[in-house]
């Protein structure tokens, strides 16, 4: 492996996570793990996705500070409207980034998610003691006025497995009182979810077209770094590249713009935006490297624009089945050490499913379905939900006893 490979060979691993309500713990250490060549020196670097998430390796508060006035971290100046030209600087401003800040940080919301962790997955080996509740923090950015709002898939993932779990956002008018969200629709390759919550009158995020950002050009994100404790800080920077090829654990590889500006776990699902406070992208994760620093990641905003009207637009859509179970001990690194495709292992099948009809076994690994790479079950379970229509027939590509094959499959609801 050169040492190119090896820079976009990295792992999604979580970093920071909140247990039993225990804001006042001080315990802090930090998993990064990675993986050795060799037969060379060059770099492996880690991949985080930057949620304050559920089964992360950082304990407990960073502080000791219970959340008690958010708000009053937040200016007090009113939104602004314009200068070059959507930005307006003027003597009540000391620099354009309090002015960016003010403009835009009303379209960033803090995410909670709080799930059992005795049910926190459906499946369950993931099961933890009855007892334990986990709580895992983002950040959102406003889509629309009357509540939905754009995170990233690892920042609500938990309630996603979860039969019992509650997110509760704070918004900036109101951060001191949590309205209840539900998902709306995900992408788990994409690592974009929509969730929505009850509003009226909230300040929409513009967007940036993301095909004319240059390295270079101002960058500011904007979020909650370490969760909600610290919510509303804001970082700048610069577009240090373009179209970074980012290589996830879960196999799926990722587009990304990248930035210096400070990213820190809490920052997923937050803003990235320009000189002019306009959506330049949706940060979702960062290298990390003790050799490294400043190299944060954003999903580019004409995909994420794209992706969240299609979302939304399918959310009342009756969602397809293909009837199997999936045996979640083989992630993309044990099938790839086994010299094996990276895919979805097929633990059993439903009997009379659409999986069953097309003569899927277990023990089989689904590497495509409808043309699309599936290295993942989220992946899976995204590309048949958000792709494929109840009764459409498809094509599913298997690896079985050495062989590719394909089968068909008319996907039951």
């Amino acid at each position: 492996m050169d040492n190119k490979e090896n820079m976009n060979k990295a792992y999604n691993i979580h970093s920071y996570k909140r247990s039993n309500n225990n804001y006042g713990s001080n315990n802090a250490t930090t998993n990064t793990n990675t993986s050795n060549n060799s037969k060379n020196k060059g770099f492996i670097f880690l991949i985080v996705l930057i949620a304050v998430g559920l089964g992360c390796s950082i304990l407990g508060g960073i502080v000791g500070s219970v959340i008690t006035n958010i708000s009053g971290i937040f200016s007090s100046h009113s939104i602004v409207k314009s200068y070059n030209p959507d930005l307006k600087i003027d003597d009540s401003y000391k620099s354009n980034i309090e002015a960016i800040a003010d403009k835009s940080s009303p379209s960033v919301v803090g995410i909670q998610i709080k799930a059992k962790s005795s049910k926190s997955s459906r499946y369950p080996w993931l099961k933890l003691p009855n007892d334990s509740e986990a709580v895992s923090e983002g950040s959102g950015v406003v889509y629309t006025a009357d509540g939905y709002i754009i995170t990233n898939y690892h920042v609500v993932k938990s309630a996603i497995l979860s039969d019992d779990a509650i997110i509760d956002v704070f918004t900036y008018s109101d951060y001191e009182n949590a309205k209840t969200a539900k998902i709306v629709g995900y992408d788990a390759g994409a690592d974009i979810a929509i969730i929505k919550i009850d509003a009226e009158g909230l300040t929409p995020m513009e967007f940036a077209n993301s095909d004319a950002v240059r390295v270079g050009q101002t960058a500011v994100v904007i979020g909650n770094p370490a969760g909600l404790d610290f919510a509303g800080s804001v970082s700048k920077g610069i577009i240090s590249g373009l179209n970074r090829k980012i290589k996830l654990e879960n196999g799926v590889e990722m587009t990304l713009i990248q930035t210096d500006a400070a990213v820190n776990p809490g920052n997923s699902g937050g803003a990235m935006v320009d000189g002019t406070g306009k959506l330049m992208g949706i940060v979702n994760s960062k290298l990390v490297d003790t050799r490294l620093e400043g190299m944060g990641f954003a999903i580019p905003a004409n995909a994420v624009k794209s992706l969240a009207d299609f979302l939304i637009s399918r959310k009342d859509t009756s969602k397809p089945t293909l009837g199997i179970k999936m045996d979640l001990r083989y992630t993309p690194e044990i099938l790839t050490s086994y010299g094996m495709p990276t895919g979805v292992v097929v633990d059993s099948v439903n009997e009379g499913s659409p999986a069953e009809k097309a003569g899927i076994e277990r023990g089989d690994i689904i590497t495509k379905v409808a043309g699309k790479a599936t290295p993942s079950a989220e992946v899976l379970g995204s590309v048949i939900k958000n792709n494929i229509n109840v009764g459409e027939k498809i094509s599913i590509e298997i690896y079985r006893d050495g062989k590719t094959m394909m089968v068909e499959a008319t996907l039951g609801e």
